[in-house]
């Protein structure tokens, strides 16, 4: 059984600590800086905890780094001492490359779950996605970890982990605000925003079906400039909003004006 110390008890480690506690893995120890964190990750996966990078578990077999994405850089550099080829070092965000970790560790790679990941939030770790981007000599073990946890794994280059995480971007964290801008925008009005949910979950649904620009409507892809130019002027006081709106019809359709 190898044994894995958590770098980093966030919302990822906090999740993918109890998915490697099972029979392949065994988590011995966990990292953060803040004490309260890392003793709370500690007790649920029971195993030992530090805040001091320069007393992770040398017998670990994988270190498997979830911390901020600004933060990876300088905490591969402190823990560089650990340094072994026997050692698989892993980290788990999509925008950071694999260089990050290779300028200090000869095994290593990236296992990025492409889903927001909140701790108090329960997930299916078996069925969610992992992308693994490892070099050649890497890569077996790599895919090895990954399909520990999950059934669904996806080997990419780093441009295309570069590109999805790019999508992702988009389909998440770009929607999300858009409902956010959805929601005030109904309290502002005493509109109750869940008349909305309908529609929302019905567009949701049809993403299944294929193409999503198959099943684009509304008034751009139809080019009804009356009815656009009607919301132009719901949106006259709000000159930043009504700016995000034009661009996004003339996205759908680049006639509108």
């Amino acid at each position: 059984m190898k044994k894995v110390a958590l770098i980093g008890a966030g919302n990822v480690n906090w999740h993918l600590g109890s998915a490697l506690s099972a029979k392949h893995y065994h988590v011995c120890q966990v990292y953060s800086k803040t004490r309260t964190s890392a003793q709370s990750l500690a007790k649920k996966l029971d195993c030992k905890f530090t805040t001091s990078l320069q007393k992770i578990d040398t017998t670990a077999d994988v270190i498997l780094i979830a911390v901020s994405d600004d933060a990876i850089a300088e905490v591969s550099k402190s823990l560089s001492y650990l340094e072994d080829p026997h050692k698989l070092f892993i980290h788990t965000s999509g925008s950071k490359p694999l260089s990050i970790l290779s300028k200090y560790f000869t095994n290593c790679g990236v296992c990025w779950p492409p889903q927001s990941i909140r701790k108090e939030k329960k997930i299916n770790i078996k069925m969610t996605p992992f992308i693994v981007v490892s070099d050649l000599k890497s890569e077996k073990e790599m895919m090895q970890f990954a399909k520990r946890m999950t059934t669904k794994v996806t080997l990419l280059s780093e441009e295309q982990k570069s590109r999805l995480h790019l999508a992702a971007v988009f389909a998440n964290n770009f929607t999300n605000h858009l409902f956010s801008i959805v929601y005030k925008m109904c309290a502002d009005h005493d509109l109750d925003f869940a008349l909305l949910n309908p529609i929302i979950q019905q567009t949701i649904e049809k993403i299944n079906q294929g193409d999503p620009n198959e099943n684009q409507t509304g008034p751009a892809i139809r080019g009804d400039q009356k009815t656009i130019q009607a919301h132009y002027k719901l949106l006259k006081e709000n000159p930043a909003l009504k700016k995000v709106y034009t661009l996004l019809s003339k996205s759908i359709n680049p006639k509108i004006k």
